[in-house]
């Protein structure tokens, strides 16, 4: 069919005479599209444009967020092992974490009520109170913590202060003076596991270097989805390299999106053109390359331009053409989506 009406077109064009003028009744549309991509994945904080926006060369169109690595408990930052515009991700495969910290409380003891004095007050534990700690060998370990769990004769001990070796038995003590009617337990140190904290994506800052003490719920680092770029983090900015009107937009504030994500739409500001339909009947009014006048009804504004193409179309059943004109000058000052008129004089 469509070859049918090609040559239709073709004949037309070739064997009837074109008249002065033909008009027509168009609609500004938008001309070739492009995308804007997210340079970094992250969650959307803020979207500042909307569908016929015009925008300019960087402008911004949303913002993203940062994923935030927070510091879990006291601590000292063992070792960073990636800094701003490094790679989390790859550090995290290679080392098994972005950053790690060891905590303050360095060792976990496992005790029970075996070995206490036998009495009713020592084999009897209270959350939270303190106990001194000392090794079973020779005494030379000594240290001191907070009870923190408790489960019929078993509970566990958070060392607070002192060194000991892991695997190490211990006693504890209600009073520092180590007096064996104060006994209240045995159990084995343990030594507690250094903080990993693993990321995804390219580290945007670092806020902790080597050997930095950190409290809990401290901010670690602030990383972005995705790898490295070479322009490097914009401050989440997502710009349209290219000006022009903003077509479509293709994430909401709260979306989470991925690095190289299409998070708009937009067209040239200048590219805009002027589309109509040209049915059979009137085939020998419009070829390409011919002169247009576009008008805006109701107005004595008008614009100069050229018939660039015309496509085959078929809408509800009734066999046309589409055309579209490319003005010469004005396309940034008109609507998309605005009905004008349009003369159609002969080629130039």
């Amino acid at each position: 069919m469509k070859r049918a009406w090609t040559a239709l077109l073709a004949l037309a064009l070739l064997t009837a005479p074109a008249s002065a003028e033909a008009k027509f009744e168009g609609t500004v549309v938008a001309g070739e599209a492009f995308a804007v991509w997210a340079e970094y994945g992250g969650r959307v904080s803020e979207v500042s444009a909307e569908a016929g926006d015009l925008v300019s060369v960087g402008e911004a169109l949303m913002a993203l967020e940062t994923t935030k690595v927070f510091a879990t408990r006291d601590g000292t930052v063992a070792k960073v092992f990636a800094e701003a515009g490094e790679d989390a991700t790859e550090a995290t495969e290679d080392y098994g974490s972005a950053i790690a910290v060891a905590p303050v409380n360095k060792y976990t003891i496992y005790m029970t009520v075996d070995g206490a004095y036998d009495s009713a007050t020592t084999k009897r534990i209270q959350m939270g109170e303190t106990l001194y700690l000392k090794c079973t060998k020779n005494g030379t370990h000594r240290g001191v913590g907070i009870v923190t769990e408790v489960d019929n004769d078993e509970y566990t001990i958070l060392c607070t202060g002192g060194s000991f070796s892991n695997g190490e038995t211990i006693y504890a003590y209600r009073d520092s003076a180590y007096a064996s009617r104060q006994r209240v337990g045995e159990g084995t140190v343990i030594a507690t596991d250094v903080d990993l904290y693993a990321a995804d994506g390219t580290v945007v800052k670092c806020h902790v270097a080597d050997g930095d003490e950190v409290e809990r719920g401290q901010l670690l680092m602030e990383v972005a989805g995705g790898a490295p770029t070479d322009e490097g983090w914009n401050g989440g900015r997502v710009g349209a390299e290219t000006g022009g009107i903003v077509l479509c937009v293709l994430a909401s504030a709260g979306d989470s999106v991925s690095q190289g994500q299409a998070v708009a739409t937009l067209c040239r500001a200048d590219g805009l053109e002027i589309a109509f339909a040209v049915p059979e009947a009137e085939l020998s009014e419009v070829q390409e390359g011919a002169r247009a006048t576009v008008e805006l009804p109701g107005t004595h504004e008008a614009y100069e331009g050229t018939v660039e193409r015309m496509l085959y179309s078929a809408e509800e059943g009734e066999a046309a053409y589409m055309a579209y004109v490319r003005l010469t000058a004005g396309a940034e000052t008109l609507a998309i989506g605005r009905n004008v008129t349009v003369r159609v004089g002969d080629p130039q």
